[in-house]
């Protein structure tokens, strides 16, 4: 069966209203465009707005008072709401383009979700469970694949960001527990960032700017962590290992070109690394209650700090071809 609209036309597709206090609309404007909208319970609203040819969005509320609206606007662009015995939710999809796709979950949830995706053939999912959550991601370029998931438990917060500007980016965040912040920020083509975390109030914050550059933070079965990664340039690592760790502190500032740094944490640790230049290496290790600072400006130097506990370290390195290792045991 042919489903074509060629003038602007509001009406109920598909749709199966359990309550009169629901409400669903639908504009449709352009060839074979598809929507498909499922309500149960009571003051949930749908709304959907599409213009091209080719596009698909269904919505489907089971719970009371969810908000959920889908606006599409090019060729075969992809949309799906899904609100399962949710109650004060709200998701909002955007896509301007070709072949996008949004998928939003929220599973007896009373999280807030808004993806928003300008160009063509990117992909952004949310998966959001129980307690308040809140997602967004933005997506202008090519290619790009965003994912956030969020389990909350009842009486916490989570927050999840991701920007994502170029083509072929990645970006990845995943949240547990209780009180969680990531953000995610991604200028440049083929850069992959990602976050795991899992407990209780850990904050990260990934920045990168440039091409093929990974950012990696894991905070599982952690709390009160805070970690922050800037990277400019072309194919630099970053990675922060907070693992079963609690109270600490990690920063990394990496400017140039095939740059790698790393930090492991136990607890009680604060640990800056600063690179500026090309094929640098940093390394800190860290027990408890250590304070380590590592900064290179130059090409291809390399510096390693291990501490145990109640340790203290500086290294600075300035030039080309330097190398620095300092190992601290207990004192």
């Amino acid at each position: 069966m042919k489903k074509s609209h060629l003038l602007i036309a509001f009406a109920l597709l598909a749709s199966r209203v359990s309550a009169q206090s629901n409400s669903s609309t639908v504009v449709q404007a352009g060839h074979n465009n598809e929507a498909y909208v499922e309500q149960v319970g009571e003051q949930n609203t749908a709304s959907q707005n599409q213009k091209g040819n080719l596009n698909q969005a269904s919505i489907l509320e089971s719970g009371m008072s969810n908000t959920a609206r889908q606006q599409q606007q090019g060729v075969s662009n992809t949309a799906s709401i899904v609100m399962d015995l949710s109650n004060g939710a709200t998701a909002l999809q955007t896509q301007k383009g070709n072949n996008n796709l949004a998928t939003a979950d929220h599973d007896m949830t009373i999280g807030i979700s808004e993806q928003r995706q300008t160009g063509n053939s990117n992909m952004a999912t949310v998966h959001q469970q129980y307690g308040l959550a809140t997602a967004y991601q933005e997506q202008i370029g090519n290619h790009n694949t965003a994912s956030s998931d969020q389990a909350v438990l009842p009486g916490n917060e989570q927050i999840s960001k991701q920007y994502q500007y170029g083509d072929y980016n990645e970006a990845s965040i995943t949240q547990g527990r209780f009180d969680q912040y990531a953000l995610q920020l991604q200028n440049g083509n083929h850069n992959k960032a990602s976050v795991n975390q899992y407990y209780d109030n850990n904050v990260s914050e990934q920045y990168q700017y440039g091409n093929y550059n990974e950012a990696t933070v894991t905070q599982l079965y952690s709390g009160v962590n805070k970690a922050l990664q800037v990277q400019q340039g072309n194919y630099n690592v970053a990675t922060i290992d907070q693992d079963a760790a609690f109270n600490n502190t990690a920063t990394q500032r990496q400017r140039g070109n095939r740059n790698q740094a790393e930090i492991t944490q136990g607890y009680d640790n604060e640990a800056t690394q600063t690179q500026e230049g090309n094929n640098n290496e940093a390394r800190i290790g860290q027990g408890n209650d250590n304070e380590a600072w590592q900064r290179q400006i130059g090409n291809d130097n390399t510096a390693v700090t291990q501490q145990a506990s109640h340790n203290s370290s500086t290294i600075t390195q300035v030039g080309n071809g330097n190398s620095a290792t300092v190992i601290q045991a207990i004192p």
